[in-house]
């Protein structure tokens, strides 16, 4: 068994290299990060590794949960209802994503949300000045 340790974790440095892969219970790691820890399941982690094949990255991870948000009502749905639809939109199976990590991507997303939106609001400002130069603040009441 120790052919096939070294087998799978041979075969994983030379698939996925340098890559980090969304992994269980919500975190991203490189395949050879733990290539000093004992008793590592190098069979077992190549396969995770090719489950999480379509969420490369947070970015990825982020915009899927955006498109969530999207089709549900995050105030109404609780977060077990979140994660369940974000790990099908990234086809992963239900030990992906634990119920902390996406409430952490939730905080996130909000607050990415709400910079946008203040973003958009300095944005409108910045167009409403008047003639004089002066700031119309009426219409943002």
């Amino acid at each position: 068994t120790e052919a096939w340790t070294e087998h799978w974790f041979l075969l994983g440095v030379q698939d996925f290299g340098q890559q980090r892969r969304l992994v269980p219970p919500g975190r991203f790691e490189r395949f050879d990060e733990r290539m000093l820890e004992p008793d590592v399941d190098w069979g077992k982690k190549y396969s995770l590794f090719m489950a999480g094949r379509f969420c490369p990255d947070v970015e990825t991870l982020r915009m899927a949960l955006v498109r969530v948000a999207q089709t549900i009502d995050l105030e109404a749905s609780g977060v077990e209802e979140v994660r369940s639809k974000l790990l099908e939109e990234l086809r992963l199976g239900q030990g992906f994503l634990s119920l902390e990590a996406v409430e952490q991507l939730l905080e996130d997303v909000t607050s990415m949300r709400s910079i946008a939106m203040s973003t958009a609001v300095l944005e409108a400002a910045s167009l409403s000045l008047t003639s004089s130069g002066a700031l119309d603040l009426e219409q943002f009441r």
